[in-house]
């Protein structure tokens, strides 16, 4: 499809306007160094890199670290690029963190480290140097684009959707459409409005095709179409014509939604967590090294545990209890036995006292917990064995808590979403205050980490849930 801004060779024009950018703040910091430079109330001298191996490899870096942070902000989005202030603010954000991560690489790789002239100077020509570029393809699509070199769009089956959509195009011109025109019943609409150009009815497919230059069709209501589709598809296989359909869920908030082949046969995929294959495979390759990392050097921490839960109470150390993990998987999670032996045989003599409203049962001093098992639930140290359940594969470092298989069976349908990620040993709730929250928050909080999970959301999740095991809030 010939989009004007969307397409590749727009990303890859920001990647040469940036490597001019990085060169023309290079020839800047070069031509005034050694003298001090201030920026804001900060004073420093200015210096270059001298090696031409270090030069090529900025050179190399730089428009990886920029392909990623300009991808993240909506820079192609014609209603930001309407927007004078929205396209600045969204460029300078782009910067900003391209500026950081640039110097969290050079500074970790400790190959070269740019000056601070460098990078200010670089990253002050880039922001506006792209502003500039995006605010005159802007001017340039809907001042100077010909007709003729348009995408020409018709649309079959009247509905409200359709509607705004033709009247999205009319409006952002630069978006590289022109609408042909529309086929369909009015009776489809409730209030058709005066500028929709119908060209004909369904049976007239066909003969409006032929009569008309034509680039793509997209299918509207196509259940309503049912009985015309397969000739529809046919007349534009033939013809050579691009074929989209909008499906009649479109309303419903799919995070992500992938098409591909299995045996032949093509598979379109709604999927409701999200799907970041490159930042979840990072996230498996890190719970796995840092649990590791973690198990090592707890190792002497595991031994006193051991030696204290044996002289508290008879039973064994580890206390193994069925959760279930991704999709319902059940698995058996591991943990620091804080109760007594036959701890689970006593809790339904224990419902009344329950203080959690749904499907979870938690309560105060609980007669069931040992005296060191008050100690290790108070630090939550008696969760320290699930980093094996991490190394197993069966548990993430952050992700909602696994539940059990009867908790499960009383949940309502669209509390299940919550299984619909590798659960963890710590989330959200965790740091919230875990018990002391009631069971509708808890899935609301997990649900809105699903919605919203990122490589640094974690992060921020693994460090907040320090202080909160330390002051032991919500611990039971």
């Amino acid at each position: 499809m010939k989009d004007l801004l969307p397409q590749i060779s727009y990303r890859v024009t920001d990647q040469v306007i940036t490597l001019v950018s990085f060169l023309l703040g290079y020839f800047l910091a070069a031509s005034l160094e050694g003298q001090f430079f201030v920026f804001w109330i900060w004073k420093f001298k200015i210096g270059v890199p001298h090696s031409l191996s270090e030069f090529v490899f900025i050179l190399m870096v730089l428009p990886i670290i920029w392909w990623v942070v300009l991808g993240r902000e909506p820079l192609y989005d014609p209603i930001v690029l309407r927007n004078p202030k929205a396209l600045l603010w969204s460029l300078v954000k782009s910067n900003l963190t391209g500026g950081i991560a640039l110097a969290g690489f050079f500074f970790l790789s400790k190959f070269y480290f740019p000056s601070r002239a460098q990078i200010i100077f670089f990253l002050i020509i880039n922001t506006f140097a792209l502003y500039g570029e995006k605010r005159l393809i802007v001017y340039w699509g809907s001042k100077h684009k010909k007709e003729k070199s348009l995408q020409r769009i018709l649309m079959v089956g009247l509905d409200v959707e359709m509607v705004r959509m033709a009247e999205y195009i009319k409006k952002y011109p630069e978006m590289g459409y022109t609408l042909v025109g529309c086929l369909g019943d009015y009776t489809d609409l409730e209030k058709p409005p005066s500028s929709l150009k119908v060209l004909g009815s369904l049976p007239e497919f066909e003969k409006v095709v032929k009569e008309n230059p034509v680039d793509e069709i997209i299918l509207f209501s196509f259940r309503k179409l049912w009985a015309n589709l397969t000739h529809i598809l046919q007349v534009c296989q033939d013809m050579g014509i691009r074929v989209t359909m909008v499906p009649q869920w479109s309303n419903l908030q799919f995070s992500d939604i992938s098409f591909r082949r299995l045996a032949g046969v093509p598979l379109i995929s709604f999927l409701g967590p999200p799907r970041k294959d490159i930042s979840l495979f990072i996230k498996a390759i890190s719970d796995f090294l840092i649990a590791l990392a973690a198990l090592i050097l707890s190792a002497p921490l595991f031994l006193l545990i051991t030696l204290l839960i044996k002289a508290d109470s008879k039973g064994p150390v580890f206390f193994r209890q069925q959760r279930c993990g991704l999709h319902g998987r059940v698995f058996p999670l591991i943990k620091f036995r804080s109760m007594v032996q036959d701890a689970e045989t006593m809790q339904d003599s224990l419902k009344a006292f329950n203080e959690m409203s749904g499907p979870v049962f938690k309560m105060k001093a609980d007669p069931r917990v040992t005296r060191v098992g008050y100690w290790l639930r108070k630090t939550s140290l008696d969760e320290l064995p699930q980093l094996i359940n991490v190394l197993k594969g069966d548990l993430s470092l952050v992700g909602p808590r696994p539940p059990l298989p009867a908790e499960v069976a009383q949940y309502e349908r669209w509390q299940r979403r919550r299984l619909s990620v590798k659960p963890g040993i710590t989330c959200t709730w965790q740091i919230s205050g875990r018990n002391d929250i009631n069971f509708e928050e808890w899935i609301q909080l997990d649900l809105h980490y699903i919605d919203h999970w990122s490589l640094l959301l974690d992060f921020k999740i693994l460090i907040r849930t320090i202080p909160a095991v330390l002051s032991g809030r919500g611990a039971r």
